[in-house]
């Protein structure tokens, strides 16, 4: 599974999560509002009643975009009981930790990758240095070589020269 994949999956179940809180707070003040109306046996007022009624739409066009966890119970339409509530809590964090199980993995994966790679560069690095100093002797060597042989010549030429100015001399010198 690709790290991006994983990265959206990750983030719908979070957001979801967070959806999840925030509706379940949401509801169970909500309720409390409701049922201490009912209680008192006064009539929900317009703002209630307006609040209630959007509340309500809003869950069901969540739930058809498969969006609301809290969707409407399949056998009625009431909102999900407590027991249901928890099971899809335990649905939704089982997600949540094969997401996270995966995430894991994936880094494991690219650490031991990374690490192989690393050695390989190192390896690399080391044979190359070997090789630039072999190059640097065997080049040190030719330059002691060939500067050994300059000095030979230089050597010769010098006692040719010497040879010919002595030959001259004798030859002046008769």
């Amino acid at each position: 599974m690709g790290r991006v994949h994983l990265t959206r999956e990750l983030i719908k179940v979070l957001l979801m999560t967070m959806w999840m809180i925030a509706s379940r707070q949401t509801s169970s003040a909500i309720r409390r509002e409701d049922s201490g109306q009912e209680r008192e046996g006064m009539p929900k007022s317009p703002k209630a009643r307006k609040e209630s009624s959007k509340r309500e739409r809003e869950e069901g066009r969540m739930s058809e975009e498969g969006l609301n966890p809290f969707r409407r119970s399949s056998r009625t339409e009431r909102s999900p009981s407590r027991g249901e509530e928890r099971n899809q809590s335990k649905e939704i964090e089982e997600k949540i930790e094969t997401v996270l199980r995966e995430i894991k993995e994936d880094m494991a994966g690219i650490v031991e990758e990374s690490r192989a790679r690393r050695k390989e560069l190192a390896a690399a690095r080391e044979k190359e240095g070997e090789q630039e100093r072999e190059d640097m002797l065997k080049s040190s060597e030719v330059k002691k070589e060939g500067s050994k042989r300059e000095r030979e010549e230089e050597r010769e030429d010098h006692q040719t020269e010497a040879k010919k100015k002595i030959k001259a001399r004798k030859w002046i010198r008769k």
